[in-house]
């Protein structure tokens, strides 16, 4: 039996949880001290959840009994409780126990939740916190003596996914499971953490309603920027200015607080100095507002102070459930028609589309918003997190691997938070959907710049590198490398190998693309004669067909176009690169028609096209209809890159998944 620690460290035990409902709420060991809101705790509960715990009603609870129930060694006994609130406000509201049955590797458990906070899911949050903490200490079996009407408590037994054993006797279910890890275990948290997160979320990206904080008449200002974005946008919901100093923002009524607002709030944005912040933030959460997206900075990434403010901030919005996006940032972006939201200050709005982005850095998703618009792709969402005080890079990756929108997940990240949470549920997430990421911070010079950006600790690039490799996370290494992947992950399928056709009217392009295709191990290789009888009625006399095929200068476009539906149906060919240096007896507009007629050929294969036109770049409106298009390269080097990663990527995705060997007489 494990020695009883001479002192613990109870902060290794407290734990921030989502839960069913969307909200978050604190879980920690139980303390001494905490026998004024013990007794408060049960003195608030109905008389049928004193029955469920205890087995009768007991009297009224003594000091004494409080001072038993709180004193636990966190080794043989071991306590946690869900608490809300602050300072005279806290109070519990659930706790969950186990003792160690003597001389066993087997441990007693009970729980007691407040009745105004059943079926929320606290159950399932307060077993996993038991056991988190009873393997660490050597128990195995968990053991529950449960009432045979306390059907809520079974279901939560059996709905965690261990495997639950019972015996009735007398009206008792006397329980008994084992608490070790298994895969159905891990499936089975995976999936109520990913729905809770998804419920928290849905406030910030969907919400009914919206308070600007800090709204303004003032042209330039922050707060008038909020409000114009939100209103240009189209937004379907409700808008709220507050402003205590006039009475319309923008033809808007205003109201002197948040607590003013006659509606209900969904989320509020604040934008206000930072000493003012934390005390609107208590106002949203006396007013029920369920998200908060703080844009103002003066946090942690300014000094000691802004930290301390920051804490306070994070305990506040803790305290209420609410969840929270920032400080320091610049807000969420929702494309989806039956929402319009633009809750950020970039005027720069993005057009519907099925990529989805997040940024650490605000002043990077401004100018990031103005390249989307430049390159004629869509959004479906963004992001931009600031310092990460709650909602973060997994909290996203969760929201998206559901959603039906968003088929390309793209990051720009400067540090993480906590990489094992990371890497396990972008592991998850990349299985289904591309996540395509750049790192900065990775020297010390980046670093100490994220450092004083949003306070965030970088991370080596050695150490990057290798989490996104064991995260299927496709790695790139500048932000123009993120969107020439988006580009062609956002519109074309992945390829079924690395064979390349490239077809070219220009020869000097064609020996650049394939000597790029070596670079980036795409194969290039001849065609089969079989091939080549296809292709040559397309082929002016005399010319060699070779791969790369040189249609020279002269081709027309209805040469050009026979030649890519060859390709399209040979099921040799894994991809194709389509250049075209703009000559002058072919109009580009010909060429463009012709690639838009054959696309949808190439599609049905679900065969990848590339064009490269000499100068272009992105998604031209003129290469695809319906959401399909033809992405563009500006040369040739750039689509090698992108097509060497979308094949490594296809290529993990086809990979069979390993098995973790079970060998017999291994003590875990």
């Amino acid at each position: 039996m494990p020695d009883i620690p001479a002192s613990v460290d109870l902060s290794q035990y407290r734990r921030e949880e989502i839960l069913r409902d969307g909200y978050r709420v604190l879980m920690r060991p139980i303390e001494k001290s905490d026998v004024p809101l013990w007794l408060a705790f049960i003195s608030r509960l109905s008389a049928n959840t004193l029955y469920y715990r205890f087995h009768y009603i007991p009297k009224q609870m003594t000091e004494e009994d409080a001072v038993r129930y709180c004193t636990v060694d966190y080794v043989n006994s071991y306590a946690c409780v869900a608490e809300i609130g602050l300072g005279k406000d806290r109070k519990i509201i659930a706790i969950a126990r186990y003792y160690r049955l003597p001389n066993r590797r087997s441990a007693e458990i009970a729980f007691a939740i407040e009745d105004a906070y059943q079926s929320i899911g606290l159950g399932t949050k307060l077993i996993e916190a038991l056991v988190d903490v009873a393997r660490q200490n050597e128990i195995e079996v968990f053991e529950a003596d449960v009432l045979g009407e306390n059907r809520q408590m079974m279901v939560a037994f059996r709905d965690y996914g261990f495997h639950v054993s019972s015996q009735l006797q007398d009206g008792v279910y006397h329980v008994t499971f084992p608490i070790k890890k298994t895969k159905r275990v891990d499936q089975k948290e995976a999936f109520r953490d990913r729905t809770a997160i998804v419920a928290s979320l849905q406030p910030i990206v969907n919400p009914k309603s919206v308070a600007i904080i800090g709204a303004a008449r003032n042209i330039g200002t922050i707060g008038n920027l909020l409000m114009r974005c939100i209103l240009q946008s189209g937004y379907t919901g409700i808008v709220y200015p507050v402003n205590p100093n006039t009475e319309a923002v923008l033809s808007v009524k205003s109201y002197p607080s948040v607590l003013d607002i006659p509606g209900k709030v969904d989320m509020a944005i604040i934008a206000v100095p930072a000493g003012v912040v934390n005390k609107v933030a208590d106002e949203c959460g006396q007013k029920g507002v369920r998200a908060l997206i703080v844009i103002s900075d003066g946090f942690r990434e300014r000094n000691q102070e802004g930290a301390d403010r920051e804490e306070e901030l994070r305990n506040i919005t803790l305290s209420y459930g609410m969840r929270l996006v920032g400080p320091n940032c610049m807000g969420v972006i929702n494309t989806a028609p039956d929402m319009n939201l633009n809750a950020t200050f970039s005027q720069v709005y993005p057009g519907i589309g099925n990529v989805a982005f997040l940024s650490q850095s605000g002043a990077m998703g401004l100018t990031i918003l103005e390249h989307v618009k430049t390159l004629n792709m869509g959004l479906s969402t963004f992001v931009s997190v600031g310092n990460r005080v709650d909602v973060s890079y997994h909290d996203f990756l969760q929201y998206w691997e559901q959603d039906d929108a968003t088929k390309v997940i793209l990051l720009y990240l400067e540090s993480f938070g906590d990489p094992d949470k990371f890497a396990r549920i972008a592991r998850r997430v990349s299985a289904k959907k591309p996540i395509v990421a750049v790192k900065s911070g990775t020297t010390a010079a980046g670093a100490r710049a994220a450092s004083s950006h949003t306070g965030a600790l970088a991370s080596s690039d050695v150490a990057s590198s290798i989490l996104f490799k064991n995260a299927g996370i496709i790695r790139v290494n500048t932000v123009e490398e993120l969107f020439s992947m988006a580009t062609m992950l956002s519109t074309q399928p992945l390829p079924k190998g690395r064979k390349l056709v490239i077809v070219t009217n220009g020869g000097g392009p064609g020996i650049i693309a394939a000597d790029a295709a070596a670079s980036n191990n795409i194969v290039v290789e001849e065609l089969s004669e079989a091939m080549c009888s296809k292709i040559r009625p397309f082929m002016k006399r005399g010319i060699n067909i070779g791969n790369p095929i040189d249609t020279t200068a002269g081709a027309t476009s209805d040469e050009y176009e026979g030649i890519l539906r060859v390709l399209a149906e040979d099921d040799s060919v894994d991809m194709v690169l389509a250049i075209f240096a703009p000559p002058i007896v072919v109009e580009t507009k010909d060429m463009e028609d012709a690639l838009r007629r054959v696309a949808p050929l190439f599609w049905r294969q679900k065969k990848p096209i590339l064009g490269c036109f000499i100068g272009q770049k992105g998604l031209s409106a003129q290469l695809g209809k319906d959401g399909h298009f033809i992405p563009l390269f500006t040369f040739p080097e750039e689509a090698m890159v992108a097509l060497r990663r979308a094949v490594e990527y296809g290529e993990m995705q086809r990979k069979p998944q390993g098995k973790i060997p079970v060998i017999k007489g291994l003590k875990k």
